[in-house]
C-alpha cells in the first residue's frame, strides 16, 4: 500500500508540473505577441519615414474635412465611392493632375 501511495504521490506532483508548466508557456506566449504588438504600436517611435507618412496623410485628411465637413459623417467606404467617383470624372481628373503637373513643374520635379 505504501508503494501505491508513493505512486499516486508522484503522478499528482507529476501532473502539477506539467500544469505549471503549461501556465509558465502560456504566460510567455502572452508576454512574446504582448512585445510584438508593443513594437507594431510604435512603429511612428523608430520609423521616422512611417511618422512621416501619416503625419502627411493626416494634414491632407483634415484639409479634406475643412472644406468638405460633410465627409467626417461618412463611412469608409462611402469616402472611397466618392473619392472613386471623382476620379472617374475626366474634368475633376485632368483639373487634379495639371495642379499637380504645375506644382512639380514649379519645383523642377517630375
Amino acid at each position: 500500500m505504501e508503494e501505491t501511495e508513493k505512486i499516486e504521490k508522484a503522478k499528482q506532483e507529476y501532473r502539477q508540473g506539467e500544469e505549471k508548466l503549461d501556465q509558465e508557456r502560456h504566460r510567455l506566449s502572452r508576454l512574446t505577441m504582448r512585445a510584438q504588438y508593443q513594437k507594431s504600436r510604435h512603429r511612428a517611435d523608430y520609423d521616422p519615414e512611417y511618422a512621416a507618412r501619416t503625419h502627411r496623410l493626416c494634414n491632407k485628411g483634415g484639409v479634406i474635412e475643412h472644406f468638405y465637413p460633410e465627409t467626417k459623417d461618412m463611412t469608409e467606404p462611402e469616402f472611397y465611392q466618392l473619392m472613386d467617383n471623382l476620379n472617374a470624372n475626366a474634368v475633376v481628373r485632368n483639373q487634379i493632375l495639371a495642379q499637380i503637373t504645375s506644382v512639380h513643374s514649379e519645383r523642377g520635379s517630375t
